[in-house]
């Protein structure tokens, strides 16, 4: 009997600690780089946590997320946050403080010397902070602001080698492509990322490009370089859509760049033009203009084979779908909607009122003329 209570007991334990995301135990130390950026979740457990500082600057083993709360840089309802590694002689005064239901103690020995140290920062976009190795995929396409350049003080935060032209995955995507020449300086653009195998040793770039010297490693990484071959929308996704949409999609998108997730619903991670490759709107070698719907909130995602793409079912998340115009085209003038051809009318230009005419008051219904019933006005009166 008391090993049955013993293990209730630790089954309750588990399952109290289970309640708190994974992220919420993410340290400053974790992050490699000068300027980070970090997705903190809901629902982080800030009545016992571990943070080293304030009310500014925060040690390396310090959870981002809780410090965040400290610091009013994201609520306890989550947020992105973007911070910097910053060394400094003497270091910054840090202090035990509580602040948003977050308290955090003072190091345990004022250190004397130079030390290394975190702090948040509201100026850098958060994108001109994302590192390759943050995103999941393989193969994906990212959107760089303007002059992140400018915003970004560590300009060398980019790992790359000369001699094989290839990037470490901890490099901070925008500020590559600004040294690769994807992104001219001072502009905003989209580029496409591929992940491949890394090297054993990155030797660094000889001069700097758009104010960014990458810097060597001496060390086993991961490694990517900017496809000029993948045009961007090809591998967009619904995240910096609007709800409603008109989204143009090129010709020559390959089905087979990254996993297709969903059926007539795709999960939002899912690229637009190849969910609509395989949704049957357009063809792969002709691309064409379709209408975008966000659907938030689905509960899960059934995959099928469709006009020669297999794609593969998937958990609970945001999804999307399509608007059909069957016999007509989708157009963004005045609203976004169908242009019907002619004698075909409605929302999907599915119906044709052949002895009749169409009634926008009473859609989807048409007003027949004298002597003809039916839903298209079809049939004759006898």
């Amino acid at each position: 009997m008391l090993t049955i209570v013993v293990l209730v007991i630790s089954l309750c334990t588990l399952a109290t600690y289970a309640l708190q995301p994974a992220e919420c135990e993410k340290k400053f130390e974790d992050f490699r780089g000068g300027v980070s950026t970090f997705e903190c979740p809901a629902n982080c457990d800030i009545g016992d946590v571990y943070v080293v500082g304030g009310p500014v600057a925060f040690q390396p083993d310090s959870l981002v997320c809780a410090a965040a709360i400290y610091a009013a840089a994201a609520p306890v309802t989550g947020g992105q946050v973007v911070f910097r590694k910053l060394t400094s002689d003497p270091p910054p005064t840090m202090t035990a403080g509580t602040e948003n239901g977050v308290t955090t103690i003072a190091p345990a020995n004022a250190p004397s010397i130079t030390t290394v140290y975190f702090l948040f920062d509201v100026v850098i976009p958060s994108d001109c902070a994302v590192a390759a190795e943050d995103i999941d995929q393989e193969v994906f396409v990212f959107n760089c602001p303007a002059d992140c350049e400018t915003h970004t003080p560590t300009t060398t935060d980019v790992v790359y080698d000369d001699a094989n032209s290839i990037f470490a995955v901890q490099s901070l995507i925008c500020m590559a492509a600004l040294f690769d020449g994807i992104i001219p300086g001072g502009s905003a653009g989209a580029v496409v990322v591929q992940k491949q195998q890394g090297i054993m040793s990155y030797g660094g770039a000889a001069a700097s490009a758009n104010s960014v010297h990458p810097g060597p490693l001496a060390a086993y990484q991961p490694a990517f370089t900017f496809s000029t071959t993948i045009y961007p929308d090809c591998l967009q996704t619904v995240s910096s859509q609007p709800s409603l949409v008109v989204f143009i999609c090129p010709a020559n998108c390959s089905p087979n760049l990254v996993d297709v997730v969903g059926d007539e619903i795709y999960n939002d991670e899912t690229p637009i033009c190849l969910a609509a490759i395989h949704d049957g709107q357009i063809t792969a070698a002709s691309g064409g203009d379709v209408i975008v719907n966000k659907r938030p909130g689905q509960s899960e995602f059934s995959g099928s084979t469709r006009n020669g793409i297999t794609s593969i079912s998937g958990g609970p998340d945001d999804g999307f779908d399509f608007s059909d115009c069957i016999n007509g085209s989708p157009t963004r003038s005045p609203l976004v909607g169908c242009s019907c051809t002619a004698t075909w009318f409605g929302d999907a230009c599915d119906i044709m009122c052949v002895e009749g005419s169409y009634d926008a008051s009473n859609n989807p219904a048409c007003t027949c003329n004298s002597g003809w019933v039916g839903p298209m006005c079809n049939f004759p009166i006898c």
